[in-house]
């Protein structure tokens, strides 16, 4: 997660949840703090921040147990590789304002409004196949 835009976070690795063209981490009172706020050197860092608003921005999912979890996207064909030491990734807060543009899908406002977080996690693993 060194070299991101967005999610900046050095000497931090995360063991994606899901791992194929579109790539998720998903976030919740589980993750370790230091994914959370963004790494050790960022404490209030971007990815702090997102994360105290995400209820604002519409970035939590709910689960069937009406517990909340946020998911960190990427998708691997929007890889940037500068040619010099390291590549760039884009990483993304899944939210349902951005949930068609990220995922490529093009589902109604209320149908992503009534999304749970399971059936996100579907979503994202149906896409990955097809894309077999």
């Amino acid at each position: 997660m060194r070299n991101t835009l967005g999610y900046q976070n050095p000497e931090v690795y995360a063991k994606f949840n899901i791992v194929g063209t579109i790539c998720a981490l998903f976030i919740d009172d589980n993750t370790s703090n230091t994914i959370k706020q963004g790494g050790v050197n960022y404490g209030s860092g971007p990815a702090s921040v997102l994360m105290s608003n995400a209820d604002k921005r519409g970035k939590n999912w709910k689960d069937a147990k009406d517990e909340k979890h946020k998911i960190l996207v990427f998708n691997t064909d929007n890889i940037i590789d500068y040619k010099i030491r390291y590549i760039n990734i884009e990483y993304k807060l899944l939210s349902q304002k951005n949930f068609n543009e990220v995922l490529g899908t093009q589902l109604s406002d209320s149908e992503i409004d009534n999304l749970t977080f399971e059936k996100v996690k579907e979503i994202i693993i149906y896409l990955n196949k097809k894309d077999e």
